[in-house]
């Protein structure tokens, strides 16, 4: 059996979390270098000691060797990668049940993505939209709620369009949400001040639905 985390300490992303990505985003080799640099040494504690190693060189290697596994199990679409979750001996360490494992490996993805890329504050999702994409039939009570847990686990906010905190009925009922990270992770983190999605009061949701995260 896989081993669900319990603790209330953020999750600390694997060398395989770091390959998704890598391969998720489709970087370069020498953006694949600079990323890997940056997060050694500005967020080492997002980083799981075990897998990822305890020097930069032990780490660059643990990741390119979790890359190779990646590419060597085949590439059909950007979401491919998502469905490797379903192995648990793959991901031993996770947050939701099996049944759920694609939507959160896409959050942890999210949440690499707003670390790497400090200035994006949030970014704006069609949740109904994406469950379809990640292979379930649309967004429902269980799959929000799974959301919402996972998220909080991650150090994620998620939010109404308005900026307010978004619950199962909301998400339900509105469909567009707001992601980003929580202040108190950042600051955890040390991720520069602002850059995240703030409480009630935080920034305006652009005008154009489709301005924010459109790439994600």
């Amino acid at each position: 059996m896989s081993e669900t985390t319990t603790s209330g300490q953020p999750y600390s992303f694997t060398s395989l979390d770091v390959a998704a990505y890598i391969k998720w985003t489709g970087l370069d080799r020498r953006r694949e270098r600079h990323l890997l640099q940056a997060l050694w040494s500005r967020y080492p504690s997002c980083l799981d000691q075990v897998t990822c190693g305890r020097s930069e060189q032990a780490f660059c290697q643990a990741v390119y060797d979790q890359l190779y596994y990646l590419f060597e199990r085949g590439f059909v679409d950007e979401h491919s990668d998502l469905n490797l979750v379903r192995d648990p001996a793959t991901f031993p360490v996770h947050v939701l049940s099996a049944r759920y494992f694609p939507l959160e490996l896409y959050l942890r993805l999210l949440t690499l993505h707003f670390i790497v890329t400090p200035n994006l504050p949030y970014v704006r999702l069609d949740a109904d939209y994406y469950m379809r994409r990640l292979g379930y039939r649309g967004l429902t009570p269980g799959l929000a709620r799974a959301l919402l847990k996972a998220a909080g686990a991650l150090g994620l906010r998620v939010a109404r369009e308005n900026g307010f905190p978004c619950d199962v009925q909301g998400m339900l009922e509105e469909k567009l949400i707001l992601i980003g990270l929580t202040a108190s992770y950042a600051a955890a983190i040390k991720l520069r001040s602002g850059d995240c999605l703030q409480g009630r009061g935080g920034p305006e949701p652009p005008a154009d639905s489709t301005a924010a995260g459109s790439i994600i």
